[in-house]
């Protein structure tokens, strides 16, 4: 769950009323995020690497990507300097499996940033999206999602996501991604969301996806990755 300085519980609590069911069936299909099996290789062919956002629309996306099976490293409230670890442990567990490195994932897509705009990231952590996307650079191809502005071209409801913010964000994004070929950058969501009717496609945090915006989310990553990644 994005956050600004803290994991508690109710905060947790609040985000899961406020997109109601989704979290269930989210809860079922990520049940792996963080087990990493060194003894198969995945039969997953797609990773799919973020923080609530990615989370919560999990069960929209899987259903858009089947028959395929589609892997999540998806985390409440991390923001990138703290989802790079996983995405290096990952990568070093499959580089121990059988017929690795990255044996069965070929394609990788990331939302992320938005805990970084929320908790004002230092120089730390703008070195840490570096390094992430660097990471991302070694499956055959990557893809990054810029962050929305304007959700439905108004700023966004929780104003620490200042159209300030989030198109800086995107700005060190788009420097970032130009450093590493094979890696490209999507406007896919940040469009839909700040298009006409955008604000929809949110719940009323300005941050999560409603089941119109889960929806639409895995229609952005389910055709940017088979656009760019074939």
């Amino acid at each position: 769950m994005a956050r600004r300085s803290n994991r508690d519980a109710w905060g947790v609590l609040a985000v899961v009323a406020a997109v109601g069911g989704l979290v269930v069936l989210s809860v079922v299909v990520t049940f792996g995020l963080d087990r990493f099996d060194s003894t198969e290789p995945p039969p997953a062919t797609t990773l799919a690497v973020g923080d609530s956002v990615t989370y919560y629309s999990a069960g929209q996306l899987v259903e858009r990507f089947r028959p395929a099976r589609l892997d999540f490293i998806a985390k409440f409230g991390y923001r990138t300097d703290e989802i790079l670890p996983l995405l290096r442990t990952w990568l070093a567990t499959d580089d121990r499996r059988p017929g690795g490195p990255l044996a069965g994932h070929a394609r990788v897509a990331v939302l992320a940033g938005y805990n970084d705009v929320l908790q004002h990231r230092g120089d730390r952590d703008a070195d840490a999206l570096d390094a992430m996307v660097s990471a991302s650079s070694r499956f055959r191809c990557a893809v990054w999602f810029e962050l929305p502005t304007r959700p439905g071209g108004r700023p966004s409801a929780d104003p620490a996501l200042s159209p300030r913010a989030t198109a800086a964000w995107n700005d060190e994004l788009r420097a970032a991604v130009a450093r590493h070929p094979g890696v490209h950058l999507s406007s896919a969501w940040r469009d839909a969301v700040d298009g006409s009717g955008g604000a929809h496609l949110l719940v009323a945090d300005g941050i999560h996806p409603s089941p119109a915006g889960s929806r639409r989310l895995a229609l952005a990553y389910h055709r940017t990755l088979d656009r760019t990644c074939p």
